[in-house]
């Protein structure tokens, strides 16, 4: 999905690293979200430290991200802009070339106007199809928290849903509508759900560790209503 977005030039975020460059948006992610233990993966030292003792500046890879960036130093106040310009140079200014011959080429098979008419999350489901996958499938191979209401109301809807709603529940936890050659089995990592947030809040999700975000909320309905709203209205359900 992360490819029609810079196709048709949306603006991203450094969210959308994790589709192509995992590694690097761990290191980025975990500047902003630090953590005792951080996960297994290959973090470098902006991970475990606080962004004012590294002597950033608003550069990448030699690149100035703002006019005269090597001398604009990178603080906690303004780290989310230096994040989303990094992603954007990395994931936008860098393959500016390629992603416009892409383009192209796929408005010289379907008009430009009529893919005007869906955004990239809609052109990934139109393009790779929704995937059939039952509840039980999801069910067995999903990390789960100790048992609750809130967990039996989540699957009692997640059972009620059509198939397009559940490959958008897919989307919003994982950040992709399809699963891998070898269904929930093989994805890596596998999809967790835990409890967290207020219970005025939608729920969430990290697409970097496929990892759902439930509030405990009070009745079945504001859950039913909440859930169904984040699915549909989030692309993918990053919580910030």
């Amino acid at each position: 999905m992360h490819v029609l977005s810079h196709v048709f030039f949306l603006v991203c975020c450094f969210i959308s690293l994790v589709f192509c460059h995992l590694a690097f948006f761990c290191c980025l992610e975990w500047s902003l979200w630090p953590r005792v233990n951080p996960p297994p993966l290959q973090i470098d030292y902006i991970a475990r430290n606080d962004v004012s003792d590294l002597e950033l500046s608003f550069e990448d890879e030699g690149v100035e991200l703002v006019p005269g960036g090597s001398t604009v130093e990178v603080t906690n106040a303004n780290k989310l802009e230096y994040l989303h310009l990094v992603a954007q140079q990395r994931l936008q200014n860098k393959v500016a070339t390629q992603m416009k011959a892409i383009r192209s080429g796929l408005c010289s098979l379907v008009p430009e106007d009529i893919l005007a008419l869906f955004n990239e999350t809609e052109l990934e489901l139109l393009l790779c199809g929704e995937p059939d996958y039952t509840v039980k499938e999801f069910q067995d191979n999903v990390s789960l928290p100790t048992s609750s209401q809130t967990l039996e109301w989540f699957w009692a809807i997640v059972t009620s849903w059509t198939r397009h709603e559940r490959a958008k529940l897919l989307q919003f936890i994982t950040g992709s509508a399809s699963l891998p050659a070898g269904g929930f089995a093989g994805m890596q990592p596998c999809i967790r759900v835990r409890y967290s947030g207020a219970t005025n809040s939608l729920p969430t999700a990290s697409v970097c560790s496929n990892t759902l975000y439930l509030p405990r909320y009070d009745c079945f309905e504001t859950m039913h209503r909440r859930l169904t709203l984040a699915i549909t209205e989030a692309a993918e359900g990053f919580a910030m």
